[in-house]
């Protein structure tokens, strides 16, 4: 709803249902470790492991799938 009031381009989601419907309503949608890639991408930082390692630590659910997708693509590891 708050995307639609706002006309936003994109939407940073994680949870799964919520991209799912975003992704319905025609939204383009982008994960925290999506935003994080893209930040190390465009310099904004120097690398994205660690960055998600803490995340995990602090109870954040990341698959180890995507963790190592977001790794390997920043050139990390």
């Amino acid at each position: 709803m708050l995307g639609k009031e706002l006309n936003a381009d994109w939407l940073i989601i994680d949870d799964e249902r919520a991209r799912a419907a975003a992704a319905s309503a025609g939204f383009n949608i982008m994960g925290l470790a999506g935003m994080l890639l893209l930040a190390k991408q465009i310099e904004l930082i120097p690398s994205v492991a660690p960055l998600l390692d803490d995340l995990k630590k602090k109870n954040f659910r990341l698959s180890d799938k995507i963790y190592r997708e977001v790794v390997k693509k920043a050139g990390e590891k």
